[in-house]
């Protein structure tokens, strides 16, 4: 297995991949679909089965006489066949029936584990104000049109 495969983004994720799994509860996330050199559509993505979970890292900060700082990373992978015409990569999905698995299994049994989602996945174009981190409103995730 190789280094990239067994810890995602090699020897800095290398640690938290070991010993700090998370999982990140979601109701979907976005992904721009590339239209034209300049221009991008957003897409919302959910998968059908519930509940589901994106799997992640994190990790905890301290600077010099400062307090602690957590954050946490989303671990992607290759697009599923059903994300794939839209984007490239999509996070890593679990069911509930895996959660155990990702939390508490070796590195290596957690690593197998990264790979595209196999269940159904939803998709429908929403506004391009999700691309403004500014913006936090249910609204966000209305459909524009369901593909």
């Amino acid at each position: 297995m190789s280094n990239r495969r067994k810890y995602p983004h090699g020897a800095t994720y290398r640690e938290p991949f070991a010993k700090r799994r998370c999982l990140v509860s979601a109701s979907g996330w976005y992904e721009w679909q590339k239209i034209s050199a300049k221009a991008k559509r957003p897409y919302h993505f959910r998968p059908k089965a519930e509940p589901f979970a994106l799997v992640g890292v994190y990790d905890v900060w301290k600077g010099d006489g400062e307090r602690a700082i957590t954050s946490f990373a989303i671990v992607t992978t290759d697009a599923a066949p059903s994300v794939a015409q839209y984007h490239n990569r999509m996070p890593v999905v679990l069911e509930d029936s895996q959660f155990d698995d990702w939390m508490r299994s070796t590195p290596d049994q957690a690593a197998a584990l990264m790979k595209p989602y196999a269940g159904s996945i939803e998709a429908w174009k929403v506004g391009a104000d999700v691309g403004n981190v500014k913006n936090n409103r249910p609204e966000l995730i209305e459909q524009l049109g369901l593909l």
